[in-house]
C-alpha cells in the first residue's frame, strides 16, 4: 500500500512540474536582462515579431571607452511559440567580428524553459567549433 502512494505521488509531481508553457506574451514587449561574467550589462530588449533592438542600459566603468555597440538589431526566427533563433541583423547596423561569427555559426537558439509573472527563464545555446556552448538566464517584461 505505501508502495502504490509512493508511485502515484511521484507520478503526480512528474505531471505538475511539466508544466505545458504558453509563451505568446512574452513574443512583443519591453523587457530587461542582465548579462553575467566580468563585465555585466544591462540591456533593455524591445521586442516586434521577428525583430528585436537592444539597447544597453547599465555600462560598466571598465566599457565607458569601449566600442562595443550601445545598441544591437537583432532578427528572430520562431521555432515555436516558445524557441527561437536570434542572428544580428546586418541591414540595419555594420555588424562586430563577434556578431559576424554568431551569424556565421547559424545564430543563438533560445528556449524559454519555465515562466513566473512576467519573468522568464530561458536556455541559450551556440554550436562552436562542433561543441555545445550552453547558458541560462532570466529576462523581465516591462
Amino acid at each position: 500500500m505505501k508502495k502504490s502512494i509512493s508511485i502515484i505521488l511521484a507520478l503526480f509531481g512528474i505531471l505538475a512540474n511539466g508544466q505545458e508553457l504558453d509563451c505568446t506574451a512574452f513574443a512583443n514587449g519591453t523587457f530587461l536582462v542582465h548579462t553575467k561574467g566580468p563585465s555585466p550589462v544591462t540591456w533593455r530588449l524591445v521586442r516586434e515579431g521577428n525583430s528585436q533592438t537592444g539597447y544597453k542600459e547599465e555600462i560598466p566603468g571598465t566599457e565607458q571607452g569601449s566600442t562595443a555597440p550601445k545598441i544591437e538589431y537583432s532578427k528572430l526566427e520562431w521555432i515555436n511559440n516558445c524557441t527561437f533563433r536570434i542572428t544580428y541583423d546586418e541591414s540595419k547596423s555594420e555588424l562586430t567580428p563577434v556578431q559576424k561569427f554568431i551569424n556565421e555559426i547559424n545564430g543563438i537558439l533560445i528556449e524559454v524553459t519555465k515562466i513566473e509573472g512576467n519573468c522568464f527563464y530561458y536556455k541559450s545555446l551556440m554550436i562552436v567549433n562542433g561543441r555545445e556552448v550552453i547558458d541560462s538566464g532570466k529576462m523581465y517584461k516591462q
